[in-house]
Formats: structure tokens, C-alpha cells, sequence
């Protein structure tokens, strides 16, 4: 989707690599999150750490997990 409410997936299969061999039932915790426009194209996938959790910015959107 290009907004609105995603889910961020922790799976168990740590050295998987993209979607083409994922299985649900590994999922260890599916959380629903917002995401939020950027207010400047991010070229790259970058990963940023904050105090709360984590976001993954790309393309024109923002993607934030907060971790409690």
C-alpha cells in the first residue's frame, strides 16, 4: 500500500531473503502500524534507530514500529 495502516512482520527465519520462501507460520509478532509520508524522496531503504523503536523510510513513506 502507499498509505495508511501496515503490518511490520518479525519472522523466525533469520536468514531469509525477501518474501520468496516466507511462511506465515513462522511469524513470531504481526503489529499494525501507521505510516506517514517523508517530506523528501528517500532513494534507499534506510533503517533509522530512535528511542521508541524504529522506522524504515523509502520512496515517499515512513513506516515507524515503536518497541515497548
Amino acid at each position: 500500500k502507499e498509505s495508511g495502516t501496515w503490518t511490520a512482520i518479525f519472522n523466525k527465519e533469520a536468514k531469509q531473503w525477501g518474501a520468496y520462501k516466507y511462511e506465515q507460520a513462522k511469524d513470531a509478532l504481526r503489529v499494525d502500524v501507521k505510516t506517514k509520508a517523508l517530506p523528501a524522496k528517500q532513494e534507499t531503504l534506510v533503517y533509522k534507530i530512535n528511542k521508541n523503536g524504529f522506522s524504515m523510510d523509502w520512496d515517499q513513506i515512513s513506516v515507524p514500529v515503536e518497541i515497548k
